[in-house]
């Protein structure tokens, strides 16, 4: 019987899942902040219809709630397009609006990792306020960084583990882009991060292994992929 398939890839600008800490424990002053910024905004009513009313951040998603295990309130964003709404932009506009209700951004806790040019972009922003020469090193424009978002607010902040570039660099050190395999940028081990629902998640290789195993069986049909992992020992 003859058979078919299809595949569907899809792709997007880097997101960036990014919670701002406030000096309060209230779920509904942090969600205030959160309707003020985010795209979506706030329900509001105007000559007795109901209408929204937009949030001052494009292509930016919020959420205030509060953390048992800080004993703090969040605002918690999602960036979906960081080249229109970059990370330091949101921190500021955060500040701001908390500034406004009377309560102040004591940190920042990324969730997951993120793309070294959102950080060097908010160095440098930082610099600028602080009219100081953009001509650093790389590492200390980061350093900034960390230090003016209050990156190490709830704990340590290792570039090393949460900057994506330097993951992947640590991962292929002293091998060249000819000596890579489509095995070894794929199937890393990423550190455990805690999600926005407070669980623990990884990407170890077996799960991803039995993905492509899944996949390449059924491309194959005849073996369900079975010469494909005698081939690779990746199960």
């Amino acid at each position: 019987m003859a058979a078919s398939g299809l595949t569907v890839i899809g792709a997007r600008d880097f997101l960036i899942a990014v919670n701002f800490n406030l000096n309060t424990t209230s779920v509904r002053r942090a969600n205030a902040v959160s309707f003020d910024v985010r795209e979506k905004g706030r329900k509001v009513t105007i000559d007795g219809k109901e209408t929204w009313q937009p949030g001052t951040l494009k292509h930016c998603k919020a959420i205030g709630w509060f953390i048992q295990e800080y004993g703090i309130a969040q605002v918690s964003v999602n960036l979906t397009n960081i080249g229109v709404t970059p990370l330091h932009m949101a921190f500021d506009e955060v500040c701001e609006k908390a500034a406004r209700r009377g309560m102040r951004v004591t940190g920042t806790e990324l969730v997951g990792l993120v793309p070294k040019r959102a950080l060097l972009e908010a160095g440098k922003h930082f610099l600028k306020k602080q009219q100081r020469s953009l001509g650093l090193p790389e590492e200390e424009i980061i350093r900034i960084a960390i230090k003016s978002m209050g990156l190490e607010d709830l704990g340590p902040f290792d570039p090393k583990t949460k900057i994506l570039e330097y993951l992947l660099e640590e991962e292929t050190a002293g091998k060249s882009l000819c000596a890579l395999t489509c095995r070894e940028p794929l199937c890393f081990d990423l550190p455990g991060i805690r999600s926005g629902n407070g669980f623990r998640i990884t990407c170890p290789r077996r799960r991803i292994c039995r993905c492509l195993y899944g996949l390449v069986g059924s491309f194959t049909g005849n073996d369900g992929g079975q010469s494909f992992l005698a081939q690779t020992r990746l199960g």
